[in-house]
């Protein structure tokens, strides 16, 4: 199964590879990838590294091994995961959640910068609902930094609203916006 790797057309962007992740080609992205749904006390540390490594790929700073550890412990912690493929231990995509009662949270949602743009992000929110849902959840939260255009769009095509903001949220000053979704059936 080839890697998940951006179309040439999409690579332009001259960014470097970054580590661990697959340099940019022509070939076709993998959109057969893999989802698996695992709640936080079944994820191991194989996994948990990928998912370190990806997170620092897509966010300055990154979590590392152990505070994804921390966080998948958490009760109703679930992180939902694409792969490259059975050959590949690399994660194309990954969403980390937490349910309580009828509400979740996003915690985080990370796609390789090489995946982008082929629907990994959208892909895993559909799961993710439609898993919570299943599991009694009507509501679901998430904050996203004001500056990323690109994952307020992804979160408003999928159904979420802007319900309020945190001035100065980030370290970098940014603003935090709060964005809900409630209709998880």
């Amino acid at each position: 199964m080839p890697n998940c790797r951006k179309t040439s057309r999409n690579c332009a962007r001259g960014r470097p590879p970054l580590p661990d992740t697959a340099a940019p080609d022509t070939a076709a992205p993998d959109t057969a990838a893999i989802l698996t749904a695992l709640p936080g006390h079944l994820v191991g540390a194989d996994l948990a590294a990928a998912a370190a490594v990806l997170h620092r790929a897509c966010f300055s700073p990154g979590w590392d091994q152990a505070a994804l550890a921390a966080l998948l412990a958490m009760p109703g912690a679930g992180l939902y995961v694409l792969s490259r493929g059975e050959d590949d231990d690399r994660l194309a995509a990954m969403l980390l959640a937490r349910a309580a009662a009828d509400e979740a949270e996003i915690i985080t949602l990370c796609v390789d910068p090489y995946c982008r743009g082929n629907g990994f992000g959208k892909r895993l929110i559909r799961e993710m609902g439609e898993h919570l849902g299943r599991d009694g959840v009507r509501t679901l939260f998430l904050e996203v930094a004001d500056g990323n255009r690109a994952a307020k769009a992804l979160y408003r095509d999928c159904g979420f609203r802007v319900i309020g903001r945190r001035r100065a949220y980030y370290a970098d000053g940014d603003d935090a916006i709060i964005m809900r979704r409630a209709d998880m059936i």
